[in-house]
């Protein structure tokens, strides 16, 4: 079993920049090329279908309904360890992650680690994390 805990944290800085075109990110990869051709950014499936490297919107592109909020960078924790898997809770919270899936032994996708489903385990990873916090850090 894998538990999933996500904390939103919106960026009101990024309403600041002004909207970026597909003009403006050519401009900019030009300018990373130095007059390197820019299909080398194209890529290849095995097949041979070519992956460019940022495609257009869709102009008629419609929401999905499903989806009701801001993304999430979720930190998978699955460190056997308590202690190893708190240590690794904490530094990719300080470094954005925004949830955390914690994936415990025996669950589909653990593939021979994961944390102990006991509460005592599960405090241990969990400590010093407000779970409860709205992103401001108390």
């Amino acid at each position: 079993m894998a538990i999933c805990i996500a904390m939103i944290d919106e960026l009101p800085f990024a309403a600041e920049f002004p909207p970026a075109s597909r003009e403006d990110w050519l401009k900019l990869v030009q300018a990373a090329l130095k007059g390197r051709p820019f299909e080398r950014l194209i890529s290849k499936t095995y097949d041979g279908l070519a992956i460019e490297p940022l495609y257009p919107r869709v102009a008629d592109a419609v929401p999905i309904a499903a989806r009701s909020g801001p993304w999430q960078v979720m930190a998978r924790i699955d460190h056997p360890d308590p202690a190893a898997a708190n240590a690794q809770v904490l530094q990719d919270l300080e470094n954005g992650a925004t949830g955390l899936s914690l994936v415990f032994q025996g669950a589909i996708g653990s593939n021979g680690y994961g944390l102990d489903p006991s509460a005592a385990s599960v405090a241990k990873v969990l400590d010093g994390i407000y779970l409860d916090a709205d992103g401001s850090r108390p």
